[in-house]
């Protein structure tokens, strides 16, 4: 198989509309025209009926090639829910800077909002096979629960879980972190080592977040490693076509 490359286009919702058509447009100049769109149907703001433009534009992109995965539900912790301890509250203030939403779910919270994510995006047309939890954080009860609601597969850290084979493919998601200047340099340096160590692995994950594109640099490397990727021979895939070749 040709190595792939899967470019995800993370916290796709009406706040981050504007944005994430823009990501797509560098994306598609960059020559990646098949991207991972990862949706949150109910991120607090506009519901996504009620912006102009937004579900027909998630249309379009689906008919085009693109696909639709479930990024969380509210993509948010709720703040009514018991506070964070120990590893998942480390874990939630480092890595997801409070939008850890599944990091501390018991299993039949994390099942009730998987089964409405998928059904606010069947209501909206946008079927989909996938989960990705924000920040790629799952609780143990979690991450049962994605197999529960029938999910085919979901992505970690380091992993994407084909679950419909029971498969495990190893790939690191890169992805920048947008802040002030050291740590931007810092993370870039990261990602650039993970690319190397990606170079003989078949499955090569790209992130992107809205916020990269208000942080010019953070998304202009993002972009030169989309390039490398491609100028290197990797075909770009998303989740879905890369498990079903």
């Amino acid at each position: 198989m040709t190595p792939a490359l899967v470019v995800s286009v993370h916290d796709v919702c009406p706040r981050t509309f504007a944005l994430c058509r823009q990501i797509l447009v560098a994306l598609s100049a960059a020559g990646v025209r098949r991207r991972s769109l990862l949706v949150s149907p109910a991120e607090p703001g506009l519901a996504p009926e009620a912006t102009p433009g937004f579900v027909p534009w998630l249309h379009r992109c689906a008919a085009a090639g693109d696909e639709i995965v479930l990024h969380g539900y509210h993509h948010r912790r709720d703040p009514v829910e018991p506070p964070l301890r120990g590893r998942a509250a480390w874990l939630d203030g480092l890595l997801a800077r409070g939008a850890g939403e599944f990091v501390g779910l018991d299993q039949a919270t994390a099942l009730a909002r998987l089964v409405a994510g998928r059904a606010a995006l069947d209501r909206l047309g946008l079927p989909t096979s996938g989960f990705v939890a924000p920040a790629w954080l799952y609780s143990p009860a979690a991450a049962t629960a994605v197999r529960q609601a029938g999910f085919d597969y979901y992505t970690t850290h380091g992993r994407l879980r084909d679950l419909r084979r029971g498969r495990e493919h190893w790939s690191f998601g890169i992805s920048n972190r947008p802040g002030s200047l050291a740590p931007d340099l810092v993370g870039r340096a990261v990602n650039e080592a993970f690319s190397l160590l990606h170079r003989p692995l078949p499955l090569l994950r790209l992130a992107v977040h809205p916020a990269d594109c208000q942080h010019h640099q953070p998304f202009q490397h993002t972009l030169a490693l989309v390039r490398r990727a491609l100028a290197a021979g990797r075909r770009p895939l998303t989740y879905a076509e890369y498990l079903a070749a």
